[in-house]
């Protein structure tokens, strides 16, 4: 009978650890699951963000690259619009030096030179924002 006995009572023992075993990873099944849902929607969330972050992105160099043009644009009309007057005022200055309609008194030469000598000035300004506007664009030459 011992023998007999020795046989059952290891079979249970077998069930009831199986029976525990059994629990344990279905438990622990169980917690790894709502881990891994945890995280999976985390990165879900980190997924539609970052897909945010880089439209933002985009957007942003867009933007950057219409602003640019639109500088370039505009540097290229004002450099047109600035200088065919200044060449213009040039042209006159000296065709009136040349005293081709007559000689000049000493107070018409006078402000004739400061009329050249403030025209030089703002050509020279205007060529130099127009150069540091085209070192701003990537090299460009505006106008």
């Amino acid at each position: 009978m011992h023998i007999g006995r020795d046989k059952a009572e290891p079979k249970q023992t077998q069930r009831r650890a199986t029976s525990r075993s059994s629990e344990l990873p279905t438990a622990a099944h169980a917690q790894l699951e709502d881990v891994l849902r945890e995280q999976n929607a985390e990165l879900v969330a980190m997924k539609a963000r970052n897909c945010r972050l880089r439209k933002r992105i985009t957007d942003a160099r867009l933007r950057e690259v219409r602003a640019k043009r639109g500088k370039a644009d505009l540097v290229a009309a004002l450099g047109h619009e600035l200088r065919t007057p200044m060449q213009a005022i040039f042209g006159y200055i000296e065709l009136l030096e040349r005293e081709i309609h007559g000689p000049l008194s000493l107070e018409q030469a006078h402000h004739l030179e400061q009329i050249r000598l403030n025209q030089q000035q703002l050509m020279e300004l205007l060529n130099s924002v127009l150069d540091i506007a085209s070192q701003d664009d990537g090299g460009r030459t505006p106008g």
